[in-house]
C-alpha cells in the first residue's frame, strides 16, 4: 500500500462531516476531537489541542485508527496552527469601554488559566468502510517539541528539541451510519 494518497480529499468527494466534540486529557494536555469528515477516498479528523504550559511548543500525535473491519488506516500527518497564548478577555473589554464591574469579575478574569492553543486536522485514508458503525481513534502519543532556530540563519528551522511525550492518552469511538442508512 502507497504512503502518498492517491487522490486529494477535496470538497467534490466530501460524503458527510460528523460533530464529535469529544476531549481527552493527559495531565497539562487536552486533545479535543471537533469533527470527522467522510470523504470517498478518506477522512479528515478536526482538533484543538490546549496545553496550560510556559512557551508554546509544537504539537505532534501520533493516532491508531480502526473501524472494526480489519482496516490498516495510514496517516497522512497533522497540520495545523497556533501555538499563541490563550487571550486575556480582560484587557479586551477594557479597550472596547466595557466597564467591568466588581473585584470579583476583575480576579475571576485574571485568573483564567493561561496557555496555548493549536487547532489542526490529521488525515487518513483508504476511506472507512461504507458499512462501518464505528471508528475508534486512539491517541498513542502525544508529543510537544519546540522549533530550535539555526544560529547562523535565523529563520531556519534546525531541529525540534523535544518537550515531553505523553503515552496512551485513550480513545474515542465515534458512532457512524452505515451507507444504507445516510
Amino acid at each position: 500500500m502507497s504512503t502518498v494518497d492517491p487522490e486529494p480529499l477535496a470538497a467534490a468527494t466530501l460524503q458527510e462531516v460528523i460533530p464529535v466534540v469529544e476531549q481527552l486529557q493527559c495531565q497539562d494536555v487536552a486533545v479535543s476531537v471537533m469533527t470527522l469528515e467522510r470523504y470517498s477516498t478518506g477522512f479528515v479528523v478536526n482538533i484543538r489541542v490546549d496545553w496550560r504550559g510556559p512557551t508554546g511548543p509544537m504539537p505532534h500525535l501520533r493516532w491508531r485508527v480502526s473501524d472494526g473491519h480489519a482496516t490498516t488506516f495510514i496517516g497522512g500527518g497533522c497540520g495545523g496552527s497556533g501555538g499563541g497564548e490563550k487571550p486575556n478577555i480582560r484587557p479586551m473589554l477594557l479597550a472596547r469601554g466595557v466597564p467591568i464591574v466588581g473585584r470579583w469579575l476583575a480576579r475571576k478574569l485574571e485568573a483564567r488559566p493561561r496557555g496555548h492553543s493549536w487547532r489542526m486536522h490529521c488525515s487518513f485514508w483508504p476511506a472507512v468502510s461504507p458499512e462501518a458503525t464505528a471508528l475508534t481513534l486512539e491517541l498513542t502519543s502525544t508529543g510537544l517539541s519546540r522549533p530550535i532556530l539555526s544560529e547562523t540563519e535565523p529563520d531556519t528551522l534546525y531541529h525540534w528539541e523535544s518537550e515531553r511525550t505523553l503515552s496512551n492518552m485513550g480513545e474515542i469511538t465515534i458512532p457512524l451510519r452505515p451507507a444504507s442508512q445516510r
